[in-house]
């Protein structure tokens, strides 16, 4: 199953998880809006405390992964607006 995510913190949740695998995630388009590392910094540790905490050292490899893939866009970034959950957080390809 191919796949893209709506969230980065339930994508990656999930990854931890096992209910997605990292190699069936095109991409994710994220509601996050982190333009320097800082940001990313900060987030980490946002999310590592909230979402990601039983597994905060695999949760940052895969945070890295898919940043050094290019496998995040933050529309909020280019002046648009996070994606919905609405109908979830995944989409099957």
């Amino acid at each position: 199953m191919k796949c893209i995510g709506f969230s980065l913190s339930f994508c990656i949740k999930d990854i931890l998880a096992g209910k997605v695998r990292e190699d069936e995630v095109d991409y994710i388009i994220s509601g996050t809006r982190c333009q320097a590392e800082e940001d990313w910094k900060r987030l980490f540790l946002q999310y590592s405390f909230i979402y990601w905490k039983d597994d905060i050292s695999e949760a940052m490899n895969i945070l890295k992964r898919f940043r050094l893939d290019n496998k995040i866009y933050q529309p909020r970034v280019d002046g648009y607006v996070a994606p919905s959950l609405i109908n979830g957080h995944w989409v099957q390809l």
